[in-house]
C-alpha cells in the first residue's frame, strides 16, 4: 500500500504553516520527532535526494513524515515532472509525504491535476487570502479557540486594520488577550488602545526613508520599531506593506484606481491613499526585487536560516545600501 501524499498550497502562508505544525505534532514535533521528520527544499532537490527520504526506514515509529517544500517551480521540464509525479505516486505505506507551495495556483495546474485524476482531492488543502468578513469570523474563532472573549465591533476593527495578513492578526489577538488577562471581553476601544494602527504608521515612516534613500532615518525608525514589536512581527508588517505596494504599482500601470486597492486589500481609505502615494515612488522593477528579496528572507526565517531580527536588519541594510550605490 502506497503512503499517503498531502497538498498544502495558497497564498496564506500563516494558516499554512500552522495546518503544517499539527501534521508534525502527530509524528511528535520538532523535538521528538527529530529522527522520522524531514524538511526537504524542492527549489534546488534532485529526485534521488527526494527519493532517499522518501524511502528512508522510521526510527521508533511505524511512519514517517516528509516534508518538501517549493518543489513546483523546480519540476517544470514535462520529462523530469513526469519522473516527480511517479516517485510520489508510489511511495512506501511508512512514509507520508506533504508538498507545501505558498503559492496561488491555478485550477488546471499540474500538480492539482494530478491529485485530482488519482483521487486524492481530498489530500489538498487551499488557504487563500481571506476576505475582510472571513478575517472577521476567523478572528473570533481564534479567540475563542484561546479561551477569550471578544465583540463583533472589536473583531470588524481588527480586521481593518490586519488586512488579509493572518499571522499579524494572530499576534494581535495574542496582545489583546494578554492586555485584557483573559478576565473581561476584548472591545474595540482595546484594539484602538494596543493594536497595529501605531506601529503601522512607523512602517509607513520607514518605507518613506528607504523611498528617500534615507538609511540613517530608516534604521533609525526600525531600531524603533524593534523596541515596540517583536521582529517577527514587524518582519511581517514590512513584507504586507510591500505586497501592498506591489499591488498598487500594479494597478498604476494598468490604469487601476486607488479603490480597487482598498478592495483588493479590505483597507481604510486612508491607508489605501498612503500606499498609492509610496508606490508613484517606487518603479516596478525596484518593488519586484524588493519583495523577492522579502520572500527569501521568509522562507529563511522559516527554515531556521537566520533570526527573524536579523532578517528585518538585513533587508534595511541591503535595500539602503543598494540605494546609496544607485545615486553615485
Amino acid at each position: 500500500m502506497s503512503g499517503e501524499v498531502r497538498l498544502l498550497w495558497g497564498e496564506d502562508a500563516f494558516g499554512l504553516a500552522q495546518k503544517l505544525r499539527e501534521l508534525e505534532d502527530d509524528y511528535g514535533g520538532p523535538r521528538e520527532g527529530v529522527f522520522n521528520i524531514s524538511r526537504l527544499d524542492g527549489r534546488s532537490i534532485s529526485l534521488d535526494e527526494i527519493r532517499g527520504a522518501l524511502y528512508s526506514l522510521p526510527m521508533f515509529a511505524s511512519r514517517r513524515l516528509v516534508v518538501l517544500s517549493q518543489a513546483a517551480g523546480h519540476f517544470q521540464n514535462p520529462p523530469l515532472r513526469k519522473k516527480f509525479l511517479e516517485t510520489i505516486g508510489g511511495i512506501p505505506g511508512s512514509t507520508e509525504l506533504v508538498l507545501v507551495e505558498p503559492q496561488k495556483f491555478s485550477a488546471d495546474h499540474w500538480l492539482i491535476t494530478w491529485f485530482k485524476e488519482n483521487g486524492k482531492s481530498g489530500s489538498m488543502t487551499c488557504f487563500g487570502l481571506k476576505k475582510r468578513d472571513e478575517m472577521e469570523k476567523w478572528i473570533l474563532e481564534q479567540v475563542k479557540q484561546a479561551g477569550g472573549r471578544m465583540t463583533p465591533q472589536a473583531a470588524a476593527m481588527l480586521s481593518s486594520l490586519v488586512g488579509d495578513d493572518s499571522r499579524l492578526a494572530y499576534q494581535e489577538i495574542s496582545k489583546l488577550l494578554t492586555y485584557v488577562n483573559n478576565a473581561r471581553r476584548i472591545e474595540a476601544e482595546d484594539v484602538e488602545a494596543i493594536s497595529v494602527s501605531v506601529a503601522e504608521g512607523n512602517v509607513f515612516a520607514m518605507v518613506d526613508a528607504l523611498a528617500n534613500r534615507d538609511g540613517r532615518n530608516a534604521s533609525a525608525l526600525m531600531y524603533r520599531l524593534l523596541e515596540e514589536r517583536e521582529a517577527l512581527s514587524l518582519f511581517q508588517m514590512v513584507v504586507r506593506q510591500f505586497r501592498m505596494i506591489l499591488v498598487a504599482r500594479e494597478l498604476m500601470d494598468n490604469g487601476g484606481k486607488i479603490n480597487d486597492l482598498t478592495n483588493r486589500f479590505h483597507l481604510q481609505e486612508f491607508v489605501s491613499k498612503k500606499v498609492w502615494s509610496q508606490a508613484r515612488r517606487f518603479p516596478m522593477s525596484t518593488v519586484v526585487s524588493v519583495f523577492h528579496q522579502l520572500l527569501e528572507l521568509d522562507y529563511q526565517i522559516k527554515t531556521g536560516e537566520i533570526e527573524d531580527n536579523l532578517a528585518i536588519e538585513t533587508f534595511v541594510a541591503v535595500f539602503t545600501s543598494s540605494k546609496e550605490k544607485e545615486s553615485h
